[in-house]
């Protein structure tokens, strides 16, 4: 059940984007504050057996939550755990990500706790696919709506992925740090250098949108993530990558 002492929201959305057939990974996102260190919120989910889904626990305030997140199948077992494996800084520590892939279909628990007593607002992002591709905790990129997974690899090499109709992850460029001054593109999608040195991916999403990614190379430390709607560039996210 839903906690009474915490305001929440639930927002799901399912995208479809890119050219050539491409689409985004359905989402769903709660919100909610942990109030006291014996609270859980506690929400559900339905997924088919054979998808996969990657679930983001994070702090909207870093100063406050040390956010814990579970997964508990419809029996109440628990079959998975993450304290500090996602990419946000919260409260000193991090941020938490579930991976898993489901073998039964059915009804999902999530539980979202403070570690020890901390408290503090949160939100819980859950991005389901389909079995074969989940983003890696080595994506730089983790959101849900990007058009393309990109990756820092070995020797600072950029990886770019696209995500076709049915939801796997094709490469699309893998260039070398000495070939990225150059840039180069995969059809409507493109690795670029700015002026400032800064690497940039670009891909078209749907009804004219855009989808910008700018970071400062492999392995990357920051980043800047905007959408270009009607010709003006927005800013999404600024990230610190540690």
């Amino acid at each position: 059940m839903f906690s009474l002492r915490k305001f929440a929201f639930l927002l799901t959305s399912i995208v479809v984007v890119l050219t050539a057939g491409a689409v985004f990974a359905a989402f769903t996102s709660f919100s909610g504050v942990i109030s006291s260190g014996a609270q859980t919120d506690i929400y559900s989910t339905y997924h088919q057996a054979g998808t996969s889904v990657i679930a983001d626990l994070t702090c909207d305030d870093p100063a406050t939550l040390d956010p814990v997140l579970s997964l508990y199948n419809n029996d109440g077992t628990l079959i998975a755990y993450n304290d500090d494996g996602g990419i946000k800084k919260c409260n000193a520590f991090r941020s938490s990500r579930i991976v898993y892939t489901f073998s039964v279909s059915g009804t999902y628990s999530w539980h979202v706790d403070g570690f020890g007593s901390s408290t503090g607002p949160y939100t819980l992002r859950i991005q389901d696919g389909v079995a074969g591709f989940v983003p890696s905790d080595d994506r730089i990129n983790p959101h849900a709506f990007a058009p393309v997974a990109v990756y820092c690899r070995a020797a600072g090499t950029v990886d770019v992925w696209n995500i076709d109709s049915a939801g796997h992850g094709t490469p699309l460029l893998s260039v070398a740090a000495a070939d990225q001054a150059a840039g180069a593109s995969a059809g409507a999608v493109s690795l670029s250098t700015l002026a400032d040195g800064r690497l940039q991916v670009s891909a078209p999403m749907l009804d004219g949108k855009g989808y910008l990614f700018i970071f400062n190379g492999c392995p990357a430390t920051a980043s800047e993530t905007y959408t270009v709607e009607n010709g003006n560039v927005v800013l999404f996210e600024t990230r610190v990558h540690n």
